[in-house]
C-alpha cells in the first residue's frame, strides 16, 4: 500500500481524531479507509448522474499535513475523479470525510463539529435550467 500524504482544511481534523478516539474505546476500525471506500462509492453515483460537485469556499490555507497508506488504486481513482469534478484532491479528500461523517454522526456532533458550515453540494444539470 502506497503511503501519501495530503492537506486537509483545519475542520476536518478535529473529528478525524474523533473518530480515532472512538475507534479505539470501541476496539472497531473507523477511519480513512472507510472513508475513502465510502466516499468513492458516493462519487461514482455521482458521475454516473453526469451531477456536478460544488466545494464549499476554503476560508484558510490548508496546511494540516495528513498521512495514509492507501489502498493500492484508491489514491489514482481519486486523481481520476478530481480531475473529471473539477477539484483539488484536497477538496474530493474533504468530501469524503464531510459525507462519512454526514451519515455517522449525531445530530449533536454534526453541529457540535459545524458540519453545515462546510457543507458540499451536488447539482444536477435540471438544477441549473
Amino acid at each position: 500500500m502506497p503511503f501519501k500524504t495530503f492537506a486537509v482544511r483545519n475542520e476536518v481534523i478535529l473529528p478525524i481524531h474523533y473518530l480515532r478516539g472512538l475507534s479505539k474505546l470501541r476496539e472497531q476500525e473507523m477511519g480513512w479507509n472507510e472513508i475513502f471506500d465510502n466516499g468513492l462509492g458516493v462519487v461514482k453515483e455521482i458521475k454516473e448522474r453526469n451531477h456536478k460537485i460544488i466545494a464549499p469556499p476554503t476560508t484558510g490555507v490548508r496546511k494540516e499535513r495528513m498521512g495514509h497508506d492507501f489502498k493500492d488504486g484508491v489514491f489514482d481513482e481519486m486523481k481520476v475523479y478530481a480531475k473529471h469534478f473539477g477539484l483539488k484532491q484536497a477538496e474530493l479528500i474533504e468530501l469524503f470525510a464531510w459525507i462519512y461523517f454526514s451519515t455517522q454522526f449525531t445530530e449533536q456532533e454534526k453541529e457540535f463539529f459545524r458540519l453545515n458550515e462546510w457543507i458540499f453540494y451536488v447539482e444536477s444539470d435540471s438544477d441549473t435550467e
